[in-house]
């Protein structure tokens, strides 16, 4: 998520200093961008911050420590009533599977050994991006050298004009980074007329997948992922005059919002 507006300040950066951007694709995963009460899918893990979210309290809890995992499950509990016993409940249901117990088992000792949260930008991301929704509305702030932009707002629309391509990857039954919140590549960068994506070379490239959070860590998954990511960097980059063309040739059944995955697997 935090990667996209720091893209974009580089940006700003380099072509104010009239030089061509020098990254010109990023592929995203489950990166959520929007946070509201509404279309983004926030709205339950928004309003239990709201009503029980102390920065103070966590602060003293855990200033010397970091916040640990086990307060991000509590949360997640609060949202999904059960969650933690679901979980597990899935993943020895599987268990007489091998490659299942190799394929789940990081992500459920993640959820209990996952990386602690440091407690200063544990408050800042839900002050800011969880809350604020400052990336969305353009309004986060980062440092720069030129001192015109430093401690402004990054313009997150300047990664179109960058000639930045988008590759976002999200799954549309995940509650922690809902489909409706990464909609960056339907946001900025290389996005068609009125934010309508077409699978056509030179813009923003979508993909939606019937799948939830564990998919971030499924090896399946992950592989598939990346042949995607691959194809995705491989493309040659093209001009405003080229990415125009290819629009009007495209055929319509590839002219979509979503990518349709399967089509994608039959066609390799």
């Amino acid at each position: 998520t935090l990667i996209l507006p720091y893209l974009a300040r580089r940006a700003e950066e380099l072509l104010a200093a009239g030089l061509p951007m020098d990254i010109k694709k990023i592929a995203l995963m489950a990166s959520p961008m929007k946070f509201d009460d509404e279309d983004s899918g926030h709205n339950p893990i928004r309003s239990l911050i709201r009503r029980d979210y102390d920065p103070y309290l966590m602060k003293e809890l855990f200033g010397a420590v970091n916040i640990p995992p086990q307060v991000i499950e509590a949360g997640m509990n609060e949202i999904q009533p059960g969650v933690q016993y679901t979980v597990v409940l899935g993943f020895y249901g599987r268990a007489e599977i091998k490659e299942s117990i190799t394929d789940a088992a990081p992500f459920l000792y993640w959820l209990t050994h996952g990386t602690k949260f440091p407690v200063s930008a544990h408050i800042q991301w839900i002050k800011n991006i969880f809350i604020g929704n400052q990336i969305y509305e353009e309004k986060f702030c980062l440092p720069s050298g030129n001192p015109k932009f430093d401690g402004k707002p990054v313009n997150m629309s300047i990664l179109k004009k960058a000639g930045v391509r988008i590759f976002d990857y999200k799954g549309s039954r995940d509650p922690i980074a809902p489909a409706g919140s990464c909609v960056a590549g339907e946001t900025w960068g290389q996005v068609a007329e009125g934010n309508v994506k077409l699978t056509s070379a030179g813009l923003n490239r979508t993909i939606e997948k019937n799948i939830g959070h564990i998919f971030v860590v499924s090896r399946k998954l992950l592989a598939e992922f990346l042949t995607l990511v691959e194809d995705f960097f491989q493309e040659p980059s093209l001009n405003q005059a080229d990415i125009s063309k290819s629009k009007r040739s495209a055929k319509p059944e590839v002219i979509s919002n979503v990518v349709d995955i399967k089509k994608l697997q039959m066609e390799k």
